[in-house]
């Protein structure tokens, strides 16, 4: 048979074996689509109910209650969740941007060496003694202020923001003491911002011990830090995302009126 008669055949077969293979794999695609077929009938049943229990939605319905009722919606979340005192808020980010620089020049001095290294563990130093200081005086504050209410949730949703709190708290004082223990008692200076405190002059074995140990443990519950930061802040977007416009409490620049 001549090479034109064998391509006139497999011309005329093609659209048969197309046929054929289309049939074969019609039961496998009607499979494949009634596998997907409850979750379209889902998605088709429930559109509506799915973009309302969105958090944009969620913020949307809150803004138009407030309008509803006449009320900034600034104005409706400071109400409905309260604010810290003044200086409370003005403090919260300054601890904020305290830890992150801290978290910063660790990190960077992890990457380099000599002098550049030095100066990098000496700003970390500072910053963590600055943050222990700001620290204190929102304890301080909270201690004699009155604070705004609990967040609207179920009760472990509240013991475990009260958990959080504490632990946060712990690591924020915990980490700057330590990280001046294990300077001051190995008879290194104790850095801040230029200003050099001598370490202690002479240090026996067992204070030597102790700096050893504070100096673990700040680098051990440093790395612990890291990580529950993010499940603080992480918190705080599960928050925002049933809706609660919570960042109110510590924004210093709104005013109930």
């Amino acid at each position: 048979m001549s090479t034109s008669s064998l391509t006139r055949l497999r011309l005329l077969a093609s659209p048969l074996l197309r046929a054929e293979q289309s049939a074969a794999l019609l039961p496998a695609r009607r499979g494949f689509s009634s596998f997907f077929a409850p979750m379209r009938s889902y998605l088709s049943n429930n559109v509506q109910a799915l973009q309302q229990s969105s958090p944009f939605a969620r913020f949307q319905l809150r803004r138009a209650t407030a309008a509803a009722e006449g009320a900034d919606p600034i104005q409706h979340a400071i109400s409905e969740f309260g604010q810290y005192n003044y200086a409370m808020r003005w403090l919260h980010w300054l601890i904020a941007g305290g830890i992150f620089a801290a978290f910063g020049t660790v990190n960077a001095a992890y990457y380099t060496e000599g002098a550049v290294k030095k100066q990098l563990l000496d700003l970390h130093e500072s910053v963590g003694l600055g943050v222990l200081g700001l620290v204190l005086a929102r304890v301080g504050l909270r201690l004699t202020s009155k604070m705004p209410p609990h967040i609207p949730g179920n009760k472990l949703e509240q013991i475990g923001a009260e958990l959080g709190h504490y632990l946060l708290y712990g690591f924020m004082l915990f980490l700057p003491v330590t990280g001046v223990m294990m300077n001051y008692l190995g008879g290194k200076p104790v850095q801040f911002f230029g200003l050099s405190v001598p370490g202690m002059a002479n240090p026996d074995l067992a204070r030597m011990t102790l700096s050893k140990e504070a100096f673990k443990n700040h680098k051990r519950f440093g790395v612990l830090f890291e990580y529950y930061l993010p499940i603080h802040i992480g918190a705080a977007y599960y928050h925002l995302a049933k809706g609660h416009n919570i960042f109110v409490r510590v924004n210093p620049l709104v005013f109930a009126k």
